[in-house]
């Protein structure tokens, strides 16, 4: 009789069940035919109470739902340029103070920093809100300026001057396709704008691998590791510092921005 009860309490759940059935039978309380019914219902109850455990899932109401972002791989290339000049948040924003620091973490004078934030406000700011954040996911695809991600680069060449950068997108066909004469000279503007920042100081030329991040997007931060010393400083007709100790210490004290850094001291 014991192990017909505890045959009909297979879990650890059901063991203060089948411990009663055990005493019942063992005071002689319960005949035969009560031990059958009570176990009945002892399975019952069991089922019952395995059912009660099991985990409920809860619908999601879709008021709650979390707004829904664009990943990074489905950035376009000129998308993920001005992710450098956003706030690291979700989705990322193109303010003012974002795009200040990025402009003098790659080296340029406070004042050209200033101007290309202010730039890229007057550009991509929704009118008339022009103060307003600006969601890099909804920049339209109308305003994305060239990456030269179409153009393929001359094998064996190293290093390409302003004029060769500007001829490569003038002499693309698909980087022209379907663009007026003013968003051309903007793209003009952009690929200089690039050079001017990126090229070095002392050949003022682009470096391949330069050229080929890019063409992806993503070529700020090897600039701006190397702008973090002194051993590249931009010259003063491409936006460099005036005077290069104390636009380092100023940054460092109003932005938190190390750039130029003296490594001897």
């Amino acid at each position: 009789m014991i192990s017909v009860v505890l045959t009909c309490a297979p879990g650890k759940q059901y063991i203060d069940t089948g411990l009663f059935h055990i005493i019942t039978l063992c005071t002689g309380a319960l005949d035969a035919r009560d031990v059958m019914t009570s176990t009945r219902e002892t399975v019952l109850l069991s089922s019952r109470y395995a059912h009660s455990q099991r985990p409920r899932r809860v619908a999601s109401s879709p008021s709650r739902r979390e707004p829904m972002t664009m990943s990074r791989p489905t950035y376009s290339a000129f998308q993920r340029h001005l992710l450098f000049f956003s706030t690291p948040t979700s989705p990322p924003r193109l303010t003012f103070g974002s795009a200040l620091r990025a402009g003098v973490s790659i080296g340029l004078d406070f004042p050209v920093a200033v101007l290309l934030s202010l730039s890229l406000r007057l550009m991509y700011a929704p009118f008339p809100f022009l103060w307003s954040p600006i969601i890099v996911d909804k920049i339209p695809a109308s305003a994305h300026r060239t990456q030269l991600s179409s153009v393929t680069l001359p094998k064996g060449k190293a290093d390409y001057t302003c004029t060769e950068l500007l001829s490569l997108l003038n002499n693309s066909a698909e980087e022209n396709q379907g663009k007026g004469w003013l968003k051309h000279k903007i793209d003009q503007g952009h690929v200089v704008g690039f050079w001017s920042m990126a090229a070095s100081a002392r050949t003022h030329t682009v470096r391949r691998d330069d050229i080929e991040r890019f063409q992806q997007g993503e070529w700020e931060e090897p600039v701006v590791k190397r702008r973090r010393g002194r051993d590249d400083v931009l010259p003063l007709w491409r936006g460099g510092p005036i005077w290069v100790g104390g636009h380092s210490w100023a940054v460092w004290k109003v932005l938190g921005v190390r750039v130029y850094e003296d490594k001897r001291r």
